[in-house]
Formats: C-alpha cells, structure tokens, sequence
C-alpha cells in the first residue's frame, strides 16, 4: 500500500494542477472549521460577557435599593442626634442629607469603577480562533512548499 508522500514522488508535473485543487480543497475545509470555531468562540465570549455584565448590574440595583434604606435610617438617626443639642432641626436636616449624599455619592463611583476593570474588551477576542488561524496558516504554507517540490 503506497502512502500519499510516495504516491506525490510518482506524480509527474502533469499532477500539479490536481495537487493545487486538494490543497484548495482542503483549504476550503480548514476554512470552515476555523470559520465554526469562530462563531462558536465569539458566542461564548458574549454570553461570558453578557452573564458578568447582569450579575454586575443586578448587584448594583440590590446595593442600590439597599443603600437607598440604609442612607434613610441614617439619616434620621444623625438628624435625631444633632437636632435638639448641636444645631437647629432644619440646619441638621439639611447637614446630614449633604454629607450623606456625597459619602455615598464617593463609595458608590469607587464601586462602579471597581468593577467596571472586569469587563474588558480583550476577553471578546477569539484567542482561540487566531491560534488556530496562524497554525492553519502554516500548515497550508509547509503543504505548499511541499507540493512545488
């Protein structure tokens, strides 16, 4: 049984535009399945991407009702605490609601920036499909070289 290396020794330069129609072929079929990886690579890259970009937003809705709650309380208590003995309820009213706003204001642009950094554009590129894309690209050279040989 003759292995293709000794079969393409036998060929004669008639062989030649034959040889280039497998390689055509053959490139036409690598091209697909680099083609399928890249879509099924992109797909799961934006569903990655999609699910952090939910989580992240339904947890700043949660931490923002939250917050929301949380900053009323305070508020309260700290006018309750400044109103009678330190300042005026109006003064106090206004003083605590001011401070609140900006510590949160503050807490709230760290948090976002924070967390912004995990969504990067490079996780959307398809490391995967460009491996195999200059692997193919190789692959084809070398299988050129060795047909014009």
């Amino acid at each position: 049984m003759q292995t293709k290396e000794t079969m393409n020794r036998g060929r004669s330069t008639a062989d030649i535009p034959g040889l280039f129609g497998e390689l055509r072929d053959e490139f036409a079929s690598l091209f697909q399945a680099t083609t399928a990886l890249l879509r099924k690579e992109l797909s799961e890259n934006v569903s990655n991407a999609t699910k952090a970009l939910t989580a992240t937003l339904t947890g700043f809705a949660v931490l923002l009702i939250g917050t929301f709650f949380a900053i009323v309380g305070l508020n309260l208590l700290v006018i309750a605490l400044l109103a009678p003995e330190v300042m005026s309820y109006e003064h106090a009213a206004w003083v605590t609601t001011l401070t609140t706003a900006l510590t949160m204001g503050t807490t709230g642009y760290i948090m976002a920036k924070r967390n912004a950094r995990n969504l990067n554009a490079e996780d959307l590129i398809p490391d995967k499909t460009l491996r195999t894309l200059e692997e193919h690209g190789q692959w084809l050279l070398a299988k050129a070289e060795d047909t014009t040989k």
